[in-house]
């Protein structure tokens, strides 16, 4: 009990020890009202001391009751009791110090002037004045308690919601991570079925690339499957996909391009949503139909807090329709956050441009 006692008073804040001295301002405020009535002469300042001082031990008594109780466990049944109990019990505290402090200190207090002035002597502490010294004082203070438990309670249903608020946000972007990953993991059937068709010509040919052909589609195979075990990649990684996705298609279309990556030391360990470059690589292939472009440039710099990816096709009009660039923005926003984007630009002569920004999380 005396070591919650001393725990709870040791660790009064900043923002609870401006309380009480906002707590001990309303009840010298509530005195001193009553001295704009009289005529003080030289002893106002007397008066005010006293009142001030009085004041502040009232409400430092009130703080003493209260924080044991506010320090007990916010989810205990018998918290708004414990807290009952220690207003009233800190309010007839304080009114038995003001009382006290009122006979004792060497400052006349308002109620002294008065009596002097009506020349009747001070009046002893009675059961109705102890009461409506204690109710003077009860009703700020509970006002205040009550206000303060109330921000205390509304406060924590915020962090609750934040909380689940950001668990879901979480779970989703698990789940989106998961769905990608599986999605980067799936072998187009046409491709594979034109690759194991293309393999075992080259074996019956007797063609001397055939070993290599095979070699080329089982990388591709070893970089794209394990994807479905990870919810996450890499800068290095999505260009492995890419670079063997294309010495697949080679195979098939002589013509495919060849990847350049063109990027400084140490970025390509920069992680990277899964399944966002290999779409924007195979619309430009679907989009350049019979005359696809003959070069690939996968660049990526850091810009200002974020990463820059591009990448760019030595052809025009490879950009794809809008609703499938809004659709790997939305991947974006639930991956990487809502100031990620993603955007494509070509001109009638110059190059398609895929601009990926990834800002530091």
């Amino acid at each position: 009990m005396m070591s919650h006692l001393l725990s709870a008073w040791r660790s009064l804040k900043r923002t609870e020890l401006l309380l009480l001295l906002g707590l001990s301002l309303m009840f010298g405020a509530i005195d001193l009202s009553d001295l704009l009535r009289i005529d003080a002469g030289p002893k106002f300042w007397s008066v005010v001391t006293h009142h001030l001082v009085t004041s502040v031990a009232a409400a430092a008594v009130i703080m003493l009751c209260w924080l044991p109780a506010d320090r007990s466990s916010e989810q205990a049944a018998q918290r708004t009791r414990r807290l009952v109990i220690a207003t009233v019990v800190g309010s007839v505290l304080a009114a038995l110090t003001i009382w006290e402090l009122t006979v004792s200190l060497p400052w006349p207090s308002i109620t002294e002037l008065v009596m002097i002035k009506k020349k009747m002597p001070m009046p002893q502490l009675s059961a109705g004045l102890f009461v409506s010294f204690t109710l003077q004082v009860l009703l700020p203070t509970s006002l205040l308690v009550a206000a303060s438990e109330m921000l205390r309670r509304q406060r924590r249903a915020t962090e609750a919601l934040q909380r689940v608020l950001a668990e879901q946000a979480q779970l989703r972007r698990r789940a989106m991570a998961s769905r990608l990953a599986a999605l980067q993991a799936q072998v187009e059937p046409q491709l594979l079925f034109d690759a194991l068709v293309d393999v075992e010509q080259a074996y019956d040919q007797q063609r001397p690339d055939a070993a290599l052909r095979m070699e080329r589609l089982i990388r591709y195979l070893r970089v794209a499957l394990p994807r479905l075990r990870e919810a996450g990649s890499s800068l290095d990684a999505e260009a492995e996909l890419l670079d063997s996705y294309l010495d697949v298609m080679r195979d098939l279309q002589p013509r495919a391009p060849q990847l350049v990556r063109l990027w400084a030391d140490g970025i390509g360990q920069q992680a990277l949503p899964p399944m966002l470059l290999l779409p924007l690589l195979q619309t430009a292939l679907q989009r350049a139909a019979g005359d696809p472009p003959e070069r690939c440039e996968l660049r990526a710099e850091r810009m200002a807090g974020s990463l820059h990816i591009e990448l760019s096709f030595d052809r025009p009009g490879l950009c794809g329709s809008v609703e499938d660039l809004a659709e790997l923005n939305k991947r974006l926003a639930l991956l990487a956050g809502p100031r990620a984007w993603l955007s494509c630009t070509s001109r009638d002569s110059g190059p398609t441009r895929f601009t990926l920004d990834l800002p530091d999380t």
